[in-house]
């Protein structure tokens, strides 16, 4: 096997580039955004760069694409269970393989090592900055997110906090938000514009603002441009994105195009109480560098919300004990 390493300014123009130069022979081992030129160590980029592994031509003219995966036949059902892109199952099974030439054994211990070998997540603490703004498509629980957000910084945290709603296209959202500010015992606003929304967050004297916007349907649309130059004007505004974990892997890419004109600071997964698998995790682990905050886990506010560690979320993935057909 041949290995190369491809470099561009996103995963996107990476992945394009490996593809024209390339083509389908190459497989994806790993991703990650590195650090490279500058002067005297300063002014060093960020950049994209993709591990590539190329197979060997050796008598495989009549070999079907899907041979890599064939090749680690124990491993496979496991890998199939993830749910996730060709690309992706391609990458996994690869590494699979590389870890049993190098004659490690035992179906468990070859995939978790794939896992740990593939999959690099990083965590992040909501909270640091004034303002914490959830984005995401319709549908994944935002609204409710927020509000198990803002009891957290209520109750565990101490901090004065206040709502902000962009959501005015459905009267049950509003009315929802309101709900939980009364429970909280906090201010709840409505923003009908960007301009709105700036003076809120210039005049209210919360410790934490918490956003919460109206979803879409990211397959079909774009962020609103008001709420984009919003997001990238002001040093005090996180940024998280909100995807449910019931969501289908295949999606991804198209539901976080829009998101590419803002710093996502998190990923907040929902949801994961509501699936039987962890394919969209393990495709965001596996394609994208942004860390991933906290996971919902019910519908109950302030409870079922959890921020794991790097280690839980490899965790949730892991195969343990039984080989046998039961699930992963």
């Amino acid at each position: 096997m041949i290995i190369k390493k491809i470099k561009a300014p996103t995963y996107e123009q990476a992945y394009e580039l490996m593809r024209q130069s390339i083509g389908s022979k190459a497989v994806i081992l790993h991703s990650r955004y590195v650090k490279e030129g500058g002067w005297l160590g300063f002014f060093k980029k960020e950049v994209c760069q993709l591990t590539i592994g190329i197979e060997e031509q050796k008598q495989r003219t009549h070999l079907h694409e899907s041979t890599i995966v064939k090749e680690v036949q124990s491993v496979k059902p496991y890998i199939d269970r993830l749910e996730v892109t060709p690309t992706v199952k391609k990458g996994l099974a690869l590494t699979a393989k590389m870890i049993e030439d190098r004659g490690v054994i035992g179906v468990e211990t070859i995939y978790n090592q794939m896992l740990q070998a593939v999959l690099k997540p990083q965590t992040a603490v909501i909270g640091e900055k004034r303002i914490c703004c959830v984005l995401g498509p319709t549908g994944v629980g935002k609204t409710t997110t927020v509000a198990k957000l803002a009891a957290h910084a209520r109750y565990d945290q101490g901090k004065s906090i206040a709502f902000i709603t962009l959501d005015t296209f459905r009267i049950a959202a509003v009315e929802q938000l309101k709900k939980y500010s009364e429970i909280l015992d906090c201010p709840c606003h409505v923003a009908y514009d960007a301009s709105e929304l700036t003076s809120l967050c210039n005049n209210v004297t919360a410790d934490r603002i918490f956003i919460d916007t109206p979803g879409d349907n990211y397959l079909q649309s774009k962020l609103a441009d008001p709420l984009v130059q919003f997001l990238t004007t002001r040093s005090d505004v996180e940024c998280h994105v909100a995807l449910s974990l019931t969501m289908k892997s295949s999606d991804l890419e198209q539901l976080l195009k829009p998101f590419s004109s803002v710093t996502i600071d998190s990923f907040i997964l929902t949801k994961k109480d509501e699936t039987r698998t962890m394919s969209l995790l393990t495709e965001l682990l596996y394609k994208r560098k942004e860390p991933i905050s906290c996971v919902t886990t019910g519908q109950h506010v302030p409870n079922d919300l959890c921020y794991p560690t790097a280690e839980q979320l490899i965790g949730w993935l892991r195969l343990e004990g039984e080989h046998n057909g039961s699930s992963v």
